[in-house]
């Protein structure tokens, strides 16, 4: 927004949580919106930036629809300096490797969309940055802005596209793949279907995130489609001139009624060699997926097998980092580690290849990214699950959940992996009817 004027203003305390609150009320107004929350988490390499990005129709807008190709290259081209806010879509893939998306489309919805926001708010500890034409006549009708918090009534319901016996089957399948040297490691996921999610992103982003806060936050608003995440991971980060990676694979529940037994739910998922072979399946790829855009002898393991705790799960998290080379754009560099290992599966093409073949659905917007970039090509993805996606329109929507395969995994102990990570958005969708 080079003709946009900066202005700060102090905010803390109360005022600054009502403040917030009543942003986004406000930007429900607006065709395009984009929040994100770092929630105060004390994260690796820092998490999201606290913003919220808005435009009207009229906005620079890159999208990719299902008979797009080229994206990466047209983002390439055309970003020109410009901030951009919005999701990648899972099914990119298709124009970065020789794969195909042909399952069933639950929602529809575009591969890929970029906006540019007319207005920029970035909350700094106490103070407040508005980037637009005029930030204090926008500083004043957000105050001005008016909303209640009355209880939502909408007819919810959801519906999995799984029977557990299925699932058993699948798994089984994926056991019989690798004992047999297709893949060594695969991430199986399995849909809901949603109706009823007749209401703004911003509601119900606020419902979930205050049920299952996470460090990559946020919603996205464009024209009838909504994405709210509680994202705990981190796809990828550009800070100067180093590329960040986080992958998740490892995952156990939480026991927030007894604290000794909740820090040793921890550190058994700290010593698990199964939740630790698949992590290092998934941090080998990501190393060498961040290989193709980094300098020779830069790539390097920051930190392996970390654990955090957020409200619902303990997750096993690692940390890959790598120097950027000069010559590669910043937009090479998101499409050569695109789609994140975590959600794939080792090796990369094959893993995305039978994945199609036991998925009984088109992963669209899931399994993708939610994120950010600045005008200097500077970046930060997350990996877009623990996320509800909907048409605004007509109230329809999906959520998904999965886990890593190996030859030793537990069918049953998966199904019940999936359920555990699901049962932030379950309950929060069990909460508006």
């Amino acid at each position: 927004m080079p003709s946009h004027l900066q202005q700060f203003f102090p905010l803390s305390g109360e005022p600054k949580s009502k403040f917030i609150e009543k942003a986004l009320a406000w930007s429900n107004q607006f065709t395009y919106s984009a929040y994100f929350d770092p929630n105060q988490f004390n994260y690796p390499f820092q998490p999201f930036k606290h913003m919220l990005g808005v435009a009207d129709e009229h906005a620079f807008v890159l999208e990719a629809n299902q008979d797009h190709a080229g994206f990466f290259q047209l983002l390439k081209k055309e970003h020109k300096r410009k901030w951009l806010m919005g999701f990648l879509g899972y099914d990119l893939k298709n124009e970065l490797e020789q794969l195909a998306s042909e399952n069933f489309e639950l929602l529809p919805f575009p591969k890929a969309l970029l906006f540019e926001p007319g207005v920029r708010l970035e909350w700094q500890d106490d103070l407040l940055k508005i980037e637009a034409k005029n930030p204090q006549d926008v500083f004043d009708e957000i105050w001005e802005t008016k909303f209640t918090q009355g209880h939502l009534k909408l007819e919810v319901a959801t519906t999995p596209c799984f029977a557990e016996t299925e699932y058993l089957h699948q798994v089984e399948q994926i056991r019989t793949w690798i004992e047999n040297g297709e893949v060594y490691e695969l991430n199986f996921c399995l849909a809901h279907k949603i109706s009823g999610l007749n209401l703004q992103a911003s509601q119900l982003f606020s419902k979930l995130n205050a049920k299952s806060p996470a460090p990559f936050a946020g919603y996205l608003n464009a024209r009838e489609f909504g994405i709210v995440s509680a994202s705990p991971e981190r796809f990828m980060k550009r800070s100067g001139d180093m590329l960040i990676s986080q992958p998740i694979k490892g995952t156990a529940p939480r026991n927030l009624n007894n604290p000794k037994k909740d820090a040793a739910l921890a550190e058994e998922l700290r010593k698990s060699e199964k939740e630790q072979a698949e992590n290092l399946m998934i941090v080998d790829l990501t190393r060498n997926d961040l290989s193709r855009s980094c300098e020779p002898g830069t790539v390097a393991v920051h930190e392996l097998f970390g654990i955090y705790s957020f409200s619902q799960v303990h997750q096993m998290i690692s940390t890959v980092i790598g120097t950027k080379r000069k010559e590669v754009h910043f937009s090479e560099a998101i499409a050569s580690a695109f789609p994140m290992g975590s959600m794939t599966g080792a090796p990369k093409i094959k893993a995305m290849e039978l994945i199609e073949q036991l998925e009984n659905f088109k992963r669209g917007p899931f399994s993708g990214t939610f994120g950010y970039i600045d005008p200097e090509g500077q970046f930060d993805f997350n990996v877009l699950i623990r996320s509800i996606f909907f048409n605004k329109q007509n109230g329809h929507g999906m959520f998904a959940t999965g886990s890593a395969i190996t030859y030793d995994s537990n069918p049953v102990s998966e199904w019940q992996e999936c359920a555990m990570k699901g049962k932030a958005i379950a309950e929060v969708l069990e909460t508006l009817g």
